[in-house]
C-alpha cells in the first residue's frame, strides 16, 4: 500500500492554485509560507499550505 504524499513540489502548488510556477516560487518567498528548501528542492506542506490559503481568502467579500 503507497503512503500518500504530505508535501506538495512547487509545480503541483500551482496547479493546485491555478498559477504559473513563477508566480507560486514568489508565494513561496513570503514571510509565513509553509514551505522549506532542502538542498535545491523546495517542498510544501500540503495540510498548512490549504490551511494557509483558507486563511488567505476567509476575509475577502464575495463579489460574485
Amino acid at each position: 500500500m503507497e503512503q500518500e504524499k504530505i508535501t506538495l513540489t512547487v509545480d503541483e502548488a500551482a496547479k493546485r492554485l491555478g498559477v504559473g510556477k513563477n508566480f507560486m516560487l514568489d508565494l513561496v518567498k513570503i514571510d509565513g509560507f509553509p514551505a522549506v528548501k532542502i538542498n535545491r528542492k523546495i517542498l510544501i506542506n500540503k495540510e498548512q499550505f490549504d490551511r494557509w490559503f483558507n486563511n488567505l481568502t476567509a476575509n475577502i467579500p464575495n463579489i460574485l
